[in-house]
């Protein structure tokens, strides 16, 4: 029996308490400002991507402190920074 394997927590468990735990508006305005645009759009996106559009807009707005940028804009510069950084999806022949 592989030990491993039942020590190995369960996925959607563990969203659920990433999501209770990340999800406070307190913990943001700690921690966001802190992260770079990169790291606020990959936490944001998850929040989206699990249906937490709210929570993902306190994590941007908190990175974004008292700038005045845009939620919407940062997301689109964020974005466009990030797709430079990753690999290509397409096949290579």
């Amino acid at each position: 029996m592989n030990t491993a394997t039942s020590v190995r927590p369960n996925l959607l468990d563990s969203v659920y308490k990433f999501t209770d735990a990340f999800g406070d508006g307190g913990l943001a305005s700690e921690i966001a400002p802190a992260l770079n645009c990169a790291e606020v759009e990959a936490l944001a996106n998850l929040f989206r991507a699990l249906g937490h559009t709210e929570i993902a807009d306190v994590w941007v707005s908190e990175h974004l402190g008292g700038t005045g940028e845009d939620i919407e804009e940062h997301l689109e510069d964020a974005s466009e920074s990030s797709a430079e950084r990753s690999p290509s999806t397409t096949d290579k022949d």
